[in-house]
């Protein structure tokens, strides 16, 4: 088991849209995992984490200096994450290149379209998947916990999000 992988996957789950700019940066650090990985095969490790590390910076860096552009890097990033996870889990690298940028043009998208809500999607599909992934259970309890976890942060942020609006309406 991955304990950080669980740890990064449990804040996204619960906090991905209260923190934003953690949401982003852990969000570029998997995906800097994901696509370094298959890049940099044969590299060392460190390499791949360094690389990974300054994805995740540089998201950081974006939130808190580009506001609301940072909606569209962060849903690139878990896009491109998931896409590539997806990919890899069904046993096929298919065109890496071009699953990583549509997976991330889609979350893009989808994150500038429907900020609060894709970033609540967004983060709660990637901390269900980094914890259920690093889980030691075969194929169908695994997605049966990666399920119920998504329900649970979209849940948990979810509510979270009418609590906000509804304070902002008794103002």
């Amino acid at each position: 088991m991955n304990i950080p992988h669980v740890v990064m996957g449990t804040l996204l789950l619960f906090l991905g849209r209260r923190l934003f700019w953690m949401f982003v940066g852990i969000a570029g650090f998997f995906a800097g995992v994901q696509f370094g990985g298959l890049i940099f095969a044969g590299e060392p490790q460190w390499l791949v984490l360094l690389i990974a590390f300054f994805v995740g910076l540089l998201g950081i860096l974006a939130t808190l200096f580009l506001g609301r552009v940072a909606f569209g890097i962060g849903g690139f990033f878990a896009g491109a994450y998931l896409a590539m996870t997806v990919i890899m889990s069904m046993g096929g690298i298919v065109a890496p290149f071009t699953i990583f940028l549509a997976g991330g043009i889609i979350g893009a998208i989808v994150a500038i379209l429907f900020m609060d809500w894709a970033i609540i999607f967004l983060s709660s599909l990637m901390g269900a998947g980094a914890i259920a992934l690093n889980l030691p259970l075969y194929p169908p309890a695994s997605v049966l916990v990666f399920m119920a976890l998504v329900v649970a942060g979209i849940v948990y942020q979810g509510s979270g999000l009418q609590k906000t609006r509804n304070q902002n309406l008794l103002r």
